[in-house]
């Protein structure tokens, strides 16, 4: 990699980790970025946190973000301030492993994307794809959906999941009674939910059930 990009890519890291919220700090600055050079920020980011490890980049903000030192001498305020840094330096790390956890997935949709979009002659119709992308690629870092974005990620119409969720037929929560939530794992697992067997699978049960059948 040219050692200028390299160091761009480091120094946006180094940003997102240091920020207050490192997972929307991400996704803003993965948005921003045009293709391919998204593509190799996104490769570089699963790079570091595979071979370096989380725990890594956990040390490093500690260590520029004044470290634990100086809660040492155990007086009441400096003990409460341990406790508040420790909390704070514990979100850091659930906010990096969902990242983690969710980079091998993006990668993958834009590899897809960059196969797609050259074949698209119509400026307009390219312009639409890359903006749904953008939208589909920010979805799969969140946790937590809107009804619009959960709309996006399953492809059902806003209407349709008002219409399922009224009925309880897809899971959601409603803590206010004014606006839906949806958890993004919770509706793949939905999505999968209702699997058909395949013909094979059928007539191995067919075939296993006969032989139970026979040695009665």
């Amino acid at each position: 990699m040219n050692p200028n990009i390299e160091k761009h890519f480091s120094t946006f890291l180094w940003k997102v980790f240091l920020s207050e919220h490192v997972e929307e700090t991400f996704n803003e600055g993965i948005a921003e970025t045009q293709m391919p050079e998204k593509l190799s920020l996104l490769k570089y980011a699963n790079h570091k946190l595979q071979t370096l490890g989380v725990n890594y980049f956990m040390q490093s903000i500690a260590n520029e973000q004044f470290g634990l030192s100086k809660f040492h001498d155990g007086t009441e305020d400096n003990v409460i301030g341990h406790k508040l840094w420790t909390e704070w330096l514990g979100e850091k790390e659930k906010s990096l492993l969902a990242i983690q956890k969710t980079l091998p997935q993006t990668i993958s949709f834009w590899e897809e994307q960059l196969k797609i979009l050259p074949t698209i002659s119509n400026d307009s119709e390219r312009l639409a794809n890359i903006e749904k992308a953008l939208e589909k690629s920010v979805i799969l870092q969140k946790e937590i959906l809107t009804i619009e974005e959960a709309a996006t990620h399953t492809s059902y119409s806003v209407s349709y999941l008002y219409k399922l969720t009224s009925s309880n037929k897809i899971p959601h929560y409603n803590p206010l009674g004014n606006k839906l939530f949806f958890r993004r794992e919770e509706l793949d697992k939905w999505m999968l939910s209702g699997r058909s067997k395949t013909i094979e699978e059928i007539e191995k049960e067919a075939s296993t059930f006969l032989k139970s059948k026979k040695k009665r």
